[in-house]
């Protein structure tokens, strides 16, 4: 008790709590600045770590869709592949060289793991070699794949093939007779758009165990893959059955969509959720990628 002062007078009741409200003052100050400052820092970094992990999956998505279309090309600039496909526009019931032609189709398909099948289309659209036996005859003359890739390297959306609803993407290519470039036919490369789904979620899409990932930290951390129609053709963390059947219609992505706008910030994603998120746009596909963390995780260890 300071000398003279009684603090359960009135007087001495006022003291103690200025003397409570001038040490507790500062105290709650520093301890709220410190707060916001933490926040901050917090979000900087993961902003920078989120912008340098879409970059770096984009490019890797870059180099995957580059590499189809270096293949398609390069296929349909195989000699055999020329020669074959003029001998069947002469004459389509050979059976021996559809039976070589076919076997061909195979061997080009083995060479990388990811190919689910490579077909020819003869000028008329209709499927004359395959490395799968039950496509050929489909008359596929209305096929966008058909379409522009008689003009020349096309790479088709992720898609669910009508006959097999395996998830695809197709780079298709004309074949065009070595001297004088006549049009022959068009040569399409169907790819496992689930590799698309490995490099988003850092694993193998054989892995059933729900495993964590780089890209999958935490309870809310995700990357995924939004196309030009707005729907997802990556697998969501959250949603079951989302590639080719979520809409996407956040800000970031209709910014891209609209203007190729990359965004990084603080937003609301697909859920309603506010997150800390990086986008990347591919413009060469319509593609947005979105690199996302809920902000309530992220501000988890400061808030305890």
């Amino acid at each position: 008790m300071i000398k003279g002062v009684n603090f359960f007078s009135g007087i001495g009741r006022k003291l103690l709590c200025w003397f409570l409200l001038l040490s507790i003052l500062p105290i709650l100050t520093v301890a709220i600045l410190t707060y916001r400052y933490a926040r901050e820092t917090i979000k900087n970094e993961l902003l920078n770590e989120e912008a340098f992990l879409a970059e770096g999956i984009k490019n890797h998505i870059q180099t995957i869709l580059n590499s189809g279309e270096y293949a398609s090309q390069f296929f349909a600039s195989d000699e055999f592949i020329r020669r074959h496909l003029e001998i069947l526009n002469h004459d389509p019931g050979n059976k021996r060289i559809v039976k070589k032609f076919n076997d061909y189709m195979v061997y080009k398909t083995n060479l990388n793991k990811d190919f689910y099948e490579t077909f020819i289309l003869n000028p008329a659209g209709i499927i004359v070699a395959s490395s799968n036996e039950k496509s050929i005859g489909r008359i596929e003359f209305g096929a966008d794949y058909f379409y522009y890739g008689k003009d020349g390297t096309y790479v088709k959306d992720v898609y669910a093939d009508e006959n097999t609803r395996e998830c695809s993407i197709a780079f298709a290519a004309p074949v065009l007779k070595k001297r004088g470039g006549k049009f022959l036919g068009v040569l399409v490369i169907r790819y496992n758009a689930n590799k698309l789904n490995e490099i988003t979620t850092g694993k193998r899409t054989d892995m059933k165990e729900d495993v964590g990932t780089f890209l999958r930290r935490g309870k809310t951390s995700e990357a995924y893959i939004v196309n030009e129609n707005h729907l997802m053709i990556t697998g969501s963390r959250f949603k079951k059955e989302a590639i080719l059947s979520q809409l996407v219609n956040t800000e970031p992505v209709t910014a891209a969509l609209n203007s190729g706008k990359e965004v990084v910030g603080v937003y609301k994603n697909y859920m309603g959720r506010e997150v800390i998120g990086a986008t990347r746009y591919l413009k060469k596909m319509g593609w947005v990628l979105l690199v996302e963390t809920d902000e309530s995780e992220a501000y988890s260890p400061i808030s305890k």
